[in-house]
C-alpha cells in the first residue's frame, strides 16, 4: 500500500522513473504536459519555444508555456472538448438550442419583443429566473436573448417594421383627427401619445 502513496519503508519518498536512457544523468520527473512537445527544457527552469525561439520562465508549472501556445499557436494547441457521459448523450431535455438566423427564433423573439411592448413589462423579465423557467418549459430549445439584445436589436427592429406598417396605413387615409397627450413618469421620464382618429 505504501509503495501506491509514494512512500517506501524508511518513511522517504520512493523516485519518480527515470526517464532519461543514460544512467549517468539524474533523476527528473517525466514531462507528462503536450506543452514539451512544442518546447525545449532549458537549464535555470525555464523552456525555449521551438517554432519561435522565445525562452519563457517555468516556474515550476507549465502556465506560461500553454499561454504562449493559445497565444502565438492557436491552431497548434486546442484545449481537448469534454467526453460526454453516457446518460448525457441519451438525455433528451438537453436539446440542441435554435440557430441564430432560423425562422423559429426570430418569430419567437418577434412574439417576446411585442409581449413585452403591448404589456409595457420591463427588459429586465428576460434576467428573471421564474420567466426563464417558464420559457424553458414551453420550449426548451429556446435561448432567449439578452436584455441588451432586446433594446438594441429587437426593439429598434419592431420601431421600423411598426413605422413601415404606419405609413402604409397613412397614405390610404384622406381625413384625420390628431389628439396629444404628454405625461411625467415617477422616474421623471417625459412621455408624449399621439392619438389619430380616421
Amino acid at each position: 500500500m505504501d509503495k501506491f502513496l509514494g512512500v517506501s519503508e524508511n518513511n522517504k519518498e520512493l523516485d519518480y522513473e527515470d526517464c532519461s536512457a543514460k544512467e549517468n544523468e539524474p533523476k527528473r520527473k517525466c514531462a507528462k504536459s503536450n506543452v514539451w512537445n512544442y518546447f525545449k527544457r532549458l537549464e535555470g527552469g525555464s523552456a525555449k519555444c521551438l517554432t519561435y525561439g522565445n525562452v519563457y520562465k517555468t516556474c515550476g508549472n507549465t502556465t506560461n508555456l500553454s499561454n504562449h501556445l493559445k497565444r502565438a499557436h492557436p491552431t497548434v494547441f486546442t484545449v481537448p472538448k469534454a467526453i460526454r457521459t453516457l446518460g448525457e448523450f441519451f438525455d433528451t431535455t438537453r436539446q440542441k438550442k435554435y440557430e441564430r438566423g432560423s425562422s423559429r427564433k426570430i418569430s419567437l423573439d418577434k412574439a417576446l419583443i411585442g409581449m413585452i411592448a403591448t404589456d409595457l413589462q420591463p427588459f429586465r423579465i428576460v434576467e428573471d429566473a421564474g420567466f426563464r423557467n417558464f420559457v424553458h418549459c414551453l420550449d426548451p430549445q429556446y435561448a432567449m436573448p439578452s436584455r441588451r439584445t432586446l433594446i438594441d436589436v429587437l426593439l429598434s427592429n419592431m420601431y421600423e417594421e411598426m413605422n413601415e406598417k404606419l405609413k402604409h396605413i397613412l397614405t390610404k387615409v384622406k381625413y384625420c383627427a390628431v389628439t396629444t397627450d404628454g405625461w411625467t413618469s415617477r422616474a421623471n421620464d417625459h412621455y408624449l401619445t399621439v392619438s389619430l382618429y380616421v
